[in-house]
């Protein structure tokens, strides 16, 4: 409990465990990614082929909006 109690004083001890915790945060966001990739894949192979023209308009869509929404946010900062 001592060491535990220094060490919340110790910036270099903060620093590794900032970075540790942001390491966790990416490996997770990209098993998510990941995960919802292979949904949507899974998902795509269910579409009839009469409707796949519908289900790639809908998809490009989606990417437009949020590359116009990307575009938006790098905006505000420059």
């Amino acid at each position: 409990m001592y060491n535990s109690f220094n060490n919340m004083w110790n910036w270099d001890y903060i620093q590794q465990q900032q970075a540790l915790q942001h390491h966790q945060n990416q490996v997770y966001q990209i098993a998510d990614c990941a995960k919802k990739l292979k949904d949507f894949l899974e998902s795509a192979e269910k579409i009839d082929p009469s409707y796949e023209k519908a289900a790639f308009e809908a998809c490009c869509a989606v990417l437009l909006d949020h590359a116009n929404k990307q575009r938006q946010a790098n905006n505000m900062w420059h």
